[in-house]
């Protein structure tokens, strides 16, 4: 007589169960972390469906033709769903995104805009001969000092009753880059199929003026298609990084060609895995870029590799010949900025390795400290306090202020405090306000008190979008499109204001010139008037 084994149902049991309070403690534990919650999902969601597979197949006591069927079922859904849907990229937070196989993609809509507007209409120069920067122009990464301050801008605050006004909105390539704003002309960088496009928009009507392309195209699995930096001008010639390293210098108002580089070639270095992201950095005569080395974690800044150094480069930025290069180190994703410390100009490279102050002249390294990032993912501009100290901060490692300090010709650097695993910024810039920075740790936005290095506030969830500040208020355009206007203080924040501007992923900067608001994100481009109704009537 055959034995019959009755089905080990309980284990199936024991595995859920054991899967609830799993994702109960991360939950918990990870409440003010909404990415690492999501990992942390995917991780237990991964080993619990190992289990649960090796139970129906092996462990189950189930006839094998159920579990044959079983599985064969499991793998038709798997058929089905990836039949119908599509992988559309990640979230900040690593939660995917799938859209219906039988439309059309955000890239393929943006190339049937594009055709069905037709040429872009000659660049109209007015008899110009210059686009000359004027006092609220913006025509650089994240504003003129390149930390995401509108200090000047007012703007209405009554949007629940009368919502912002859109003044025009259409379809744009894929890219990370924002917008600089300079007179009547609106800057960006976009991915047009094979082509990395440096684009000038006018900024009254959105309309293309013209267009500069490159064949190149960068794109990952996480970091999404197109470009990642932001085009800056200056003297009346704008400069443009592509994210496979095409650097390019351009007439402002015609998009012709005055000389391009590939910074990548120069450095004798690869590209980075997410693409070259940090806006060139232009003062004097020069262009200054951070390609990096292929040095691993750690990685000696003298010559490693055995070839020149070129981890930071600066271009003559009327010729494009190189004026010195300097370092070993691998690139992070931050912009160079250029700081006064200690009395002292210098350039501040944020490399994926930790933080350098290097002279302006030479490139020369006058002092480093290491703050290592495992993934080497190093993204978020430095922020420089009045007295001197350099605030940090990474998705992997936490936070911390530093101060470089110079005694004759020698500089040395301390931390005044580092706090592991706080207030974690990814690709998302802080801004400074009185002595706290704020920012999206973590996609939840806080306040983080500098003098003591605490978290004094923590709350609303916007995910991964970026933020600025404006005179009176925090403006943040969350990661859904969603602009948001804040009342922030040391003591907390409120929202009185909220609308949906656009679709997409908003990884973009959002910027605000003359109380127009000009946002993008990797689907769509918009513009939207928040002049208080008084000066708006005015204007129009």
């Amino acid at each position: 007589m055959t034995q019959v084994f009755k089905p080990r149902w309980w284990i199936a049991g024991v595995i859920l169960a054991l899967a609830a309070i799993a994702e109960l403690v991360v939950w918990i534990r990870y409440s003010d972390d909404a990415a690492q919650q999501v990992i942390s999902t995917w991780i237990v969601g991964f080993v619990i469906s190992i289990l649960l597979l090796l139970w129906w197949t092996f462990f189950s006591r189930l006839r094998w033709k159920i579990r044959l069927a079983g599985l064969g079922c499991l793998g038709l859904l798997a058929s089905l769903f990836f039949g119908i849907f599509r992988y559309e990229g990640f979230a900040g937070d690593f939660v995917p995104r799938f859209g219906y196989r039988f439309a059309d993609t955000a890239e393929e809509q943006a190339a049937a805009y594009l055709e069905a507007r037709g040429s872009a209409p000659q660049a109209a120069t007015d008899g110009r001969q210059r686009l000359d920067i004027g006092p609220s122009d913006w025509p650089d990464f994240r504003g003129p000092n390149r930390d995401g301050r509108a200090l000047h801008e007012v703007v209405s605050t009554n949007w629940n009753t009368q919502a912002p006004r859109q003044v025009w909105r259409h379809k744009i390539g894929p890219a990370w880059s924002s917008f600089a704003v300079v007179g009547d002309l609106l800057f960006t960088q976009e991915q047009r199929g094979e082509h990395e496009a440096v684009v000038a928009y006018l900024a009254a009507t959105g309309d293309e003026v013209w267009a500069h392309l490159n064949q190149a195209r960068h794109e990952t699995f996480l970091g999404g298609t197109g470009p990642r930096a932001t085009p800056v001008l200056h003297d009346s010639r704008l400069y443009a990084l592509g994210a496979t390293g095409v650097l390019d210098c351009l007439n402002p108002l015609t998009g012709e060609l005055i000389w391009s580089r590939n910074i990548a070639d120069d450095a004798g270095t690869e590209q980075l895995d997410f693409g070259f992201a940090g806006s060139p950095l232009i003062f004097d005569d020069l262009v200054v870029v951070n390609p990096g080395k292929n040095v691993p974690q750690g990685g000696d800044k003298a010559m490693y590799d055995g070839t020149p150094p070129g981890a930071v480069i600066a271009y003559h930025r009327t010729t494009g010949d190189i004026v010195w290069r300097t370092g070993q180190r691998q690139a992070g994703y931050a912009a160079p900025r250029l700081e006064t410390i200690a009395g002292v100009p210098q350039i501040l490279i944020y490399s994926a390795w930790g933080l350098g102050g290097h002279d302006p002249t030479t490139g020369e390294e006058l002092w480093w400290w290491e703050w290592i990032n495992p993934y080497g993912t190093n993204s978020v501009q430095p922020i420089v306090t009045d007295d001197g100290g350099v605030f940090i901060t990474t998705e992997a490692t936490g936070s911390a202020m530093l101060e470089p300090r110079r005694t004759g010709d020698t500089w040395s650097v301390t931390a005044r405090w580092e706090r592991p695993n706080r207030f974690k910024l990814r690709f998302n810039g802080g801004v400074l306000k009185d002595d706290h920075v704020y920012g999206l740790d973590g996609g939840i936005l806080a306040a983080f008190d500098l003098n003591e290095g605490e978290r004094t506030w923590k709350k609303g969830r916007y995910r991964f979008g970026q933020i600025l500040l404006l005179r009176d208020h925090l403006l943040v355009l969350a990661e859904s499109g969603d602009v948001a206007l804040l009342e922030i203080s040391s003591e907390g924040m409120t929202e009185i204001a909220r609308f949906h501007a656009i679709d997409g992923r908003c990884w973009n900067h959002p910027v605000v010139r003359d109380g127009i608001l000009y946002v993008r994100s990797d689907e769509e481009a918009a513009a939207y008037d928040l002049r208080p109704s008084q000066v708006a009537a005015q204007w129009h």
